[in-house]
């Protein structure tokens, strides 16, 4: 049967909100508000059931990466600060974030053909090129994960820890969309994103003259984009305390439970995440 879809309020800069927020429930947080599809209506059981993993699992990827890229904000900070020991905590923080998430670009429960004929077609109606992966919380978590990157460590540290430390976050991004992949390789006969195939339509019929990143950056990932991805989604964005944030993750993990794999490793990177959740908002910058 399939689990409820509630609307989710995330933050509007895709970053989880860090322990020294705000901490006073403003009611945004932790609204129940049932979703409705934006464009196509499920009409049977397997429509109903393939929605909401769809819908559900999104959200708590959103969500995890969103911790994730607070890491990455506090690993950022602690360089600045030439805390050393702070950035490499903060840094293994991020990487197992991002392999949780990876937990939500698999899922078993989808079958090709429900994702073909009903999944597929409600995202193409949304807008043309629609991009599951260019949430706000994917491009903040890109934009840091390229200046961990660039960064270098603390005057007068360990380089080798360090060093470490940012690579392990650079692994599992590469992990998280090896799965991006596989999945999709499994679900789509040609396994060619919406987005690539708007891309590859718009250079042949259009004569457009850009590349796939600079189609991303003016087209897929403007504000109204972003705005169409989070309505598909249910996700509305406003003012959210860190309990807030957890408690809608905690909600939201709950409902994607029975839709993500139990195979190994995603089963360990699952029984991490709220566990790394709570290690990140004990760290202080």
């Amino acid at each position: 049967m399939a689990n409820p879809i509630y609307i989710m309020t995330l933050p509007c800069s895709g970053l989880m909100p860090l322990a020294n927020g705000p901490t006073q429930p403003n009611g945004n947080g932790t609204s129940r508000k049932t979703y409705v599809p934006i464009t196509i209506l499920p009409e049977t059981e397997e429509e109903k059931d393939a929605l909401s993993a769809w819908v559900n699992t999104h959200q708590s990827m959103f969500m995890t990466v969103g911790a994730a890229s607070a890491a990455l904000t506090g690993a950022l900070t602690s360089i600045d600060n030439a805390n050393l020991e702070g950035a490499i905590q903060y840094l293994q923080i991020a990487q197992h974030l991002r392999l949780a998430s990876a937990v939500y670009t698999y899922l078993p429960t989808v079958g090709p053909e429900v994702y073909e004929r009903f999944l597929r077609q409600a995202m193409k109606r949304v807008r043309p090129g629609f991009s599951g992966v260019s949430s706000r919380e994917a491009i903040a978590f890109g934009s840091l994960l390229k200046r961990v990157r660039e960064a270098s460590p603390p005057p007068d540290s360990s380089l080798e820890k360090f060093t470490q430390a940012k690579q392990g976050c650079l692994d599992a991004d590469d992990f998280w969309w090896k799965m991006h992949s596989n999945a999709m390789h499994r679900m789509v006969k040609l396994p060619v994103s919406l987005a690539q195939h708007e891309f590859r339509r718009s250079v042949k019929e259009e004569g457009l003259e850009k590349s796939y990143s600079e189609y991303l950056t003016t087209t897929l990932q403007v504000p109204e984009s972003l705005d169409d991805y989070d309505r598909f989604f249910g996700c509305q964005r406003g003012s959210i305390t860190t309990q807030e944030y957890v408690t809608n993750l905690e909600q939201s993990l709950s409902l994607s439970d029975q839709y993500i794999t139990t195979e190994t490793p995603f089963s360990t990177y699952r029984k991490m995440l709220l566990e790394q959740v709570s290690r990140l908002l004990s760290q202080e910058v």
